[in-house]
């Protein structure tokens, strides 16, 4: 399934790009961008910038701060992430203090949730 994207958006996209949250940096540069699959910053999804998606593990990954964690924000995000999944994308979130805290384990679970998924990916498409 094709993904839809506002391309209205991409100026923002490209701001949010140039102007990553402190953890977000933390998060690409000590995990992301080392893995050996592509993975996007600040990609649109509809009308929706994710902070990273793997296109080959349909995989969105967030990065929360404060503001996901009051009702009004758990509720965009909860309708955001339906949004996403309806392409068959997996939505990972983790929070501020997982990245500053437990990098190391927040990296490896990544890792591994995109080999479980490239792998069951390719077997389907086997089908």
């Amino acid at each position: 399934m094709r993904i839809c994207k506002n391309t209205d958006l991409k100026k923002r996209a490209r701001e949010l790009r140039n102007h990553m949250t402190p953890q977000e940096t933390l998060l690409w540069n000590a995990c992301l961008k080392r893995l050996p699959v592509q993975i996007y910053r600040q990609y649109i999804i509809e009308n929706y910038i994710v902070d990273f998606f793997c296109r080959k593990a349909k995989l969105v990954i967030e990065v929360d701060g404060l503001q996901h964690y009051s009702m009004e924000g758990m509720k965009y995000d909860e309708r955001r992430s339906s949004r996403i999944e309806k392409y068959g994308i997996l939505v990972l979130r983790f929070s501020n203090l997982d990245i500053d805290h437990n990098l190391k384990n927040v990296g490896q679970y990544i890792d591994n949730i995109i080999r479980e998924r490239m792998e069951r990916l390719d077997d389907e498409s086997d089908e």
